[in-house]
């Protein structure tokens, strides 16, 4: 509960210091710096604040190491999640950048909002992941997609009606708002990463986290020429289960 809030928290002041500088400036080095050191600021402050409320003091070493690792990790899919943009614009111009764009981010924001792996990581990580154990991850695990996949289709079935509201503009998204919604469905595999990560299995997140990501920007070279929006929605689609199955059986063998 603590780090969802803090989260959010560091978020919000974050986007208002962003808002504030574009009120001011149109800058582009000033905006990306504003960007940047909000983030670092209120991070910092928000991790001073739990390491002071702390009462653990032990540090893992193996943690510290390993949290490089996710870094370097986490930078590796923030690089094949951005990288679509400029494909796009590349092949197709910037209308269909924004169209888009209005389709994909609206999924990925309520695919980072479900928080399956802040609220699932502290549990995991306080106990071996064998026997009985594994069995209970495992029977949550497909338990969820009975919450999810209705979600996906609950989201797929209302978007018509929120873009008139809101992306009146873009209505052309609606369709691809609408296949991508399959990665809501899909996102019961974040239990099961969050299980990798507990177990600190190094090596196999690092084939999960990268060879789903440069498949998908293989297949955007690939499908983008012939199929335009639709061939960077299915390889998205593609990449996901590939990277979802990769998952369930890297989790298989723990």
């Amino acid at each position: 509960d603590r780090k969802i809030k803090y989260t959010f928290l560091s978020s919000l002041f974050s986007t208002l210091a962003i808002i504030i500088a574009l009120y001011l400036t149109d800058n582009v080095v000033i905006l990306i710096f504003v960007f940047f050191a909000s983030i670092s600021f209120f991070n910092g402050i928000f991790l001073k604040i739990t390491l002071n409320k702390t009462e653990n003091n032990e540090i893992d070493k193996q943690a510290i190491s390993f949290g490089k690792n996710l870094t370097i990790i986490s930078a590796i899919q923030t690089i094949a999640q951005s990288i679509d943009k400029v494909i796009v614009w590349k092949f197709l111009g910037p209308v269909q950048v924004a169209i888009y764009t209005f389709a994909k981010e609206p999924i990925r924001k309520i695919h980072d909002s479900l928080f399956i792996s802040s609220l699932a990581l502290p549990k995991l990580g306080e106990k071996k992941i064998e026997g009985e154990r594994k069995k209970g991850i495992t029977a949550k695990f497909y338990k969820l997609f009975v919450i999810t996949i209705p979600m996906a289709a609950a989201l797929a079935f209302a978007a018509p009606f929120i873009y008139r509201l809101l992306f009146s503009q873009y209505l052309e998204s609606v369709i691809y708002f609408q296949t991508l919604c399959i990665l809501v469905g899909l996102s019961p595999f974040l239990l099961l990463q969050s299980a990798l990560i507990a177990e600190i299995k190094k090596k196999e997140l690092y084939i999960v986290q990268t060879t789903a990501p440069v498949l998908k920007i293989l297949l955007f070279f690939v499908f983008i020429p012939f199929y335009q929006i639709w061939g960077i929605v299915i390889a998205i689609i593609i990449a996901e289960i590939l990277q979802g199955l990769m998952t369930l059986y890297f989790f298989s063998k723990i």
